[in-house]
């Protein structure tokens, strides 16, 4: 009897290979999908890169009102949240009303406001330098408001010291205004003024480049061809109301004016400027402690109702 040998299964053999081959079909075409799908990544990536940097050069107001939030000032909290147009010339300028108009306009600008006071605690924890005493309060010190002190260069200058000499009486202060007005008109000037000018210049100079405005002011043709252009553009500003308000918080009792004895004589101590305390003040008590004590004999100075029959 011949011995029993199992035969080779031909259809097994069969499958084997085509199980093999397709394995081997199943990798590439995973392995086509894949780069077909990291393929498609890279060009998704790519297409979001080119649409970033395409987007500034489109639609630059909208992107970057999109992508930056207004940034409030670090102390009154300002964002730029009012439109004003942007003129040539406005009521202060050249362009509008008479010489003694503009210049009762400009002698209208109070500075007052903008000087406050500080707690010297306050301003540590803000990063502020220690500053001049207030004379009510030694604990606190008095701050200028960047925007008041631009205001005051172009309102006031201190009087010329030639000026002092010749009248120590004198009540008026030297306006930059004025200053100009009076040498377009030929008046002769004091040579003492020219330094305050100049300082003044360079600190609104100092301003322009720490500011460095980048708004686009656009240019008007020629009047006969301004047809369809818009008459004047508008820029994004700071409410200046909401800054006095803030201000006001922080009152100094401090007046920008010439402060004068019962004599009508200019009184030289910076305190008389810090007399003006609002109603309900904390800072009225220590005033009028310190006029008691020393200075009502020297300069006849009274209070309210004090004096009165």
């Amino acid at each position: 009897m011949e011995s029993y040998s199992p035969l080779i299964n031909e259809n097994e053999d069969e499958f084997g290979k085509n199980q093999l081959a397709w394995n081997r079909k199943s990798r590439r075409c995973y392995q086509m999908r894949l780069s077909t799908v990291i393929l498609s990544l890279v060009l998704a990536a790519s297409l979001s890169c080119n649409l970033i940097f395409l987007l500034p050069i489109q639609s630059p107001t909208k992107f970057e009102t999109f992508r930056v939030a207004p940034q409030r000032t670090p102390w009154a909290g300002l964002i730029r949240n009012v439109s004003i147009p942007i003129y040539s010339s406005t009521e202060y300028g050249p362009a509008i009303g008479t010489q003694e108009e503009r210049d009762a306009l400009w002698g209208e600008l109070d500075i007052s406001p903008g000087t406050i006071v500080l707690s010297d605690e306050y301003a540590a924890q803000n990063g502020l330098p220690r500053s001049q005493r207030f004379p009510w309060d030694r604990s606190k010190g008095i701050y200028i408001l960047g925007a008041f002190h631009q205001m005051h260069c172009l309102v006031r200058l201190p009087p010329a010291p030639t000026a002092l000499r010749e009248n120590p009486n004198s009540q008026s202060q030297i306006k930059i205004q004025r200053f100009t007005s009076a040498a377009h008109r030929g008046v002769p000037q004091e040579e003492d003024l020219y330094p305050h000018v100049e300082h003044c210049l360079d600190s609104l100079l100092q301003d322009v480049y720490c500011h460095a405005d980048d708004t686009p002011w656009f240019e008007l043709p020629p009047k006969q061809f301004r047809e369809g252009l818009d008459p004047f553009q508008t820029r994004q500003c700071r409410d200046w109301d909401q800054l006095v308000d803030w201000a006001q918080g922080y009152h100094s009792c401090y007046k920008d004016e010439n402060v004068t004895d019962v004599n009508g004589v200019k009184v030289e101590s910076e305190y008389e400027h810090y007399t003006y305390c609002p109603e309900g003040s904390p800072y009225v008590p220590e005033m009028e402690r310190y006029y008691r004590e020393h200075e009502m004999q020297r300069t006849g100075f009274r209070f309210s109702g004090e004096g009165e029959d």
